[in-house]
């Protein structure tokens, strides 16, 4: 009995952390989409062989999205920071998170 309790305790904390997972990903959303808008306009290596971006997944971001997703988040920073009525700062700011 005590081992099934263990047991049942173990698959119950899978059950959490999966869900925070799920979670965490949902609430990434909007920088999802954003990520995924830069990469259209940005990537331009050779997607034969040169960009990762098709082979990899959300669920497991390796390097093409990872890379995109955090400059989307430093996109949505700037834009929090400065807002977008300080249209020069966001440009100075863009052209820093581009690189």
């Amino acid at each position: 009995m005590n081992t099934r309790l263990k047991e049942l305790n173990k698959e119950v904390e899978k059950l959490k952390s999966d869900i925070s997972s799920i979670e965490e990903l949902m609430s990434d959303e909007p920088l999802i989409t954003m990520a995924e808008e830069l990469h259209s306009g940005l990537c331009r290596s050779n997607h034969d062989d040169g960009c990762s971006w098709y082979y990899e997944s959300w669920e497991k971001p390796a390097y093409s999205k990872k890379r995109y997703l955090e400059m989307a988040k430093r996109v949505d920073r700037a834009l929090r920071e400065h807002g977008v009525g300080n249209r020069a700062m966001l440009i100075s700011q863009l052209s820093e998170i581009m690189k």
